[in-house]
């Protein structure tokens, strides 16, 4: 009789450990996802960066290069 409810003991175990396996497997897969959404949104936002300073580069030299034509008009 002691037997028959090891048995029933251990697979109660198992099926507990298998819940709990499931249960960390979601959790960590949403982890991931979580993680490479946010690795997505930082690349967008220093490409976005890498725009902005690209133009504000090429705002500097349109500058600069008004300024000399500026100068030179005086001439």
């Amino acid at each position: 009789v002691g037997r028959g409810r090891g048995k029933m003991a251990a697979g109660g175990a198992a099926d507990a450990q298998a819940r709990f396996g499931h249960s960390v497997k979601g959790l960590l897969t949403e982890k991931v996802t979580s993680c490479g959404t946010d690795v997505i949104a930082l690349t967008k936002q220093v490409l976005k960066g890498s725009r902005s300073a690209e133009l504000l580069g090429q705002a500097a030299r349109n500058m600069v290069i008004q300024e000399d034509a500026i100068l030179h008009s005086e001439d």
